[in-house]
């Protein structure tokens, strides 16, 4: 798609003379065509406006973005974070209909281990919950209660039924 560019003189799009291991890129549009280092690449905006002008050259800005990129992607954090998400959406929309108990956390503790924490007014048998968590999770399910102030309890509750009530 582009041209060479070994031909062209090295001169950045600000018009300033460099030294050739600064450049990262080149930059085909016609008001400002030129070399591109990194400070210039990121005042001009170019990789947040996927500008098509812009040609990458060798050199390991470019690798080293692709590496953090790649990091951020297959961050385990990231992953357990939504894992635990969607666990704990799981377990209110399964705990809905039980009047006394709001489902507050879910904690992967392990690879085959996840705890989830609630606050009820006393102790219940949520078995069903952990064997549904289990199974649709590949872990052990420890369900924790959480004795809490009855204030607090109720305040929990109420937000809970009026979450259900718009629900509707």
């Amino acid at each position: 798609m582009f041209r060479r560019i070994d031909k062209h003189p090295e001169v950045c799009i600000d018009g300033v003379r460099r030294k050739r291991e600064k450049f990262i890129g080149y930059c085909w549009c016609s008001d400002h065509k030129g070399y591109l280092t990194t400070k210039l690449l990121k005042e001009h905006n170019c990789l947040e406006k996927k500008c098509v002008m812009l040609q990458k050259l060798e050199h390991s800005f470019w690798t080293q973005r692709d590496r953090v990129k790649a990091q951020k992607r297959d961050d385990p954090r990231k992953a357990q974070s939504s894992l635990e998400h969607e666990a704990l959406e799981l377990a209110r929309s399964h705990t809905k209909l039980r009047a006394q108990i709001v489902v507050t956390n879910v904690k992967i503790l392990s690879d085959d281990l996840m705890r989830v924490a609630y606050i009820g007014s006393k102790s219940e048998d949520l078995t069903e919950l952990a064997t549904h968590l289990g199974s649709r999770f590949g872990k052990r399910v420890w369900i924790r209660h959480v004795p809490s102030d009855p204030a607090i309890l109720e305040s929990l509750l109420q937000k809970k039924q009026t979450e259900h009530s718009e629900a509707r």
